[in-house]
Parts: structure tokens; sequence; C-alpha cells
């Protein structure tokens, strides 16, 4: 799980941070028995990376490209992202 929050967190603020505005990265923990809960917010411009990641996944080339978004869906039983309020929200579940 560090290295999805390692690789999410960092695409977002590569990508997403802008020095137009102060932008906000909130991520929240939970561990329980046998799993983990990770939920990553953002205040960036909109990015769904399930959505990428099904479309990269479509031409293998596409996706050699997208080194961490593959690393991160290989790792994870689940993956969901959410677009409300201006918040990009990932939740992600191993």
């Amino acid at each position: 799980m560090s290295l999805c929050v390692e690789e999410i967190c960092k695409n977002v603020i590569t990508y997403g941070f802008t020095e137009k505005k102060k932008n906000h990265l909130e991520i929240f923990a939970m561990f329980k028995e046998d799993h983990i809960t990770l939920r990553i917010r953002d205040d960036c411009p909109e990015y769904n990376p399930v959505e990428q990641y099904k479309e990269y996944s479509k031409e293998k080339a596409a996706a050699d490209n997208k080194f961490g978004l593959k690393i991160v869906f290989g790792v994870v039983d689940n993956i969901n992202y959410f677009g409300t309020l201006g918040l990009n929200t990932l939740v992600i579940t191993t």
C-alpha cells in the first residue's frame, strides 16, 4: 500500500498541483483485521485514474508508458474513483 500512496500522490502533485491556487491532498488509512483501506482525496482538476487505466490497458504500448498505474492496479484488490464537489477521491482496498 505504501507504493500505491507514493505513486498516486506523486501523480497528483506532479500533474494536478498548480501555482495558481493552493491545492490540498488528504490521505486517510484504515486498518482492519485482514485488509487496508486508503482514501486519497485532492482538489486538483478532475482526473479519474480508473478510467485512464482502462484506456491504457487497451493498447499495450500505451500501458507500458504508465508503469505507475500498472503497479497500483496490480497490487490492490479494489480501486474506485469518485469525483464530487470539485474533489477527486480514490478509495483503494487490499
